[in-house]
């Protein structure tokens, strides 16, 4: 399924530019991983100083309330991508174990079942990354819109800046320095860059994770639902051929060819054959539980 390989993707690249599992525990003369858990530490720390300047910026526009209200919303946005971030740190090793178990672990025995769902997986993932993108690119047309004179004279009022017509791709406040200044925009545009990427990909990395294991779930219970109604019946195959379940995750089972035996040899095996089936029954059972455990195991894995 492409959704739990692109979570797995987006997870690698986090790890390789140190933003979650950088605590390898160096040791002392081990100075190159001293300095990527420094590194670590120090862009987590970069991405809670930038998500503070951005909350200070928008305490500044309190005074205006339209302007206020589109900082704040904005401001959720990169608090929901920091929270993210929190958790692809916090909770990395769940991440790579949940994407392993989605990758290596799920039931293909109804594989009608299984593409209905892998299309659907896959058709919420388009539509959550499409979403994504229309928003940020809704937010790019927005800071790059031209303003009207009155729209600048506010925010001057509103920001105490030189140069209001220059904003940000986010909203950023530092003491003592106008952000709007030649060089001091430029840098600025730079570095936002890197903590607004981290958090949209640790967004991206939570948001699919969520969406793809409900749609998951949703299908694998579907799956085994079909098994729990076969509890009590006889299991056959298209051609009426009697089968016994060895593995119903991997839909792998045993025929047994319709007896051809004579009624009188049917007759004294009758009592045999009704005590394998009751044994056979438990089995199936067991499989049917251990298949719901497995599901169970994933949704706790989540929470």
């Amino acid at each position: 399924m492409a959704s739990p390989a692109s979570v797995r993707f987006i997870c690698d690249i986090l790890e390789h530019i140190g933003m979650v599992n950088f605590q390898v525990k160096p040791i002392r003369e081990d100075w190159k991983a001293v300095l990527w858990q420094l590194f670590g530490y120090f862009q987590h720390f970069f991405v809670i100083l930038f998500m503070i300047s951005n909350l200070a910026s928008t305490c500044r526009s309190i005074r205006h309330v339209p302007e206020f209200c589109q900082r704040l919303f904005e401001s959720c946005i990169i608090l929901m991508g920091f929270i993210c971030t929190q958790i692809a740190y916090h909770r990395y090793e769940d991440i790579k174990s949940i994407v392993h178990f989605m990758e290596t672990s799920l039931s293909n025995a109804n594989k009608e079942i299984a593409n209905k769902y892998k299309k659907k997986a896959n058709i919420t993932l388009f539509a959550f990354l499409l979403t994504l993108v229309f928003a940020s690119a809704a937010n790019l047309s927005d800071k790059l819109h031209p303003l009207s004179e009155k729209d600048i004279a506010e925010l001057k009022i509103i920001y105490g800046t030189q140069n209001p017509e220059r904003r940000h791709y986010v909203n950023v406040w530092i003491p003592y320095v106008d952000e709007t200044l030649s060089w001091h925009y430029a840098v600025i545009h730079a570095l936002e860059c890197w903590p607004i990427l981290i958090a949209g990909a640790s967004f991206y990395t939570i948001g699919v994770l969520i969406l793809t294991t409900i749609t998951v779930l949703e299908g694998q219970y579907t799956i085994l639902r079909t098994y729990v109604k076969k509890i009590g019946q006889q299991h056959t195959d298209i051609q009426g051929n009697t089968v016994y379940y060895t593995n119903i995750e991997r839909n792998k089972y045993i025929v047994e060819p319709i007896n051809k035996r004579t009624s009188s040899v049917k007759a004294k095996l009758q009592q045999r054959e009704y005590q394998r089936q009751l044994v056979y029954e438990k089995l199936y059972f067991r499989q049917v539980l251990k298949f719901h455990q497995k599901l169970v195991i994933l949704q706790t894995k989540v929470r």
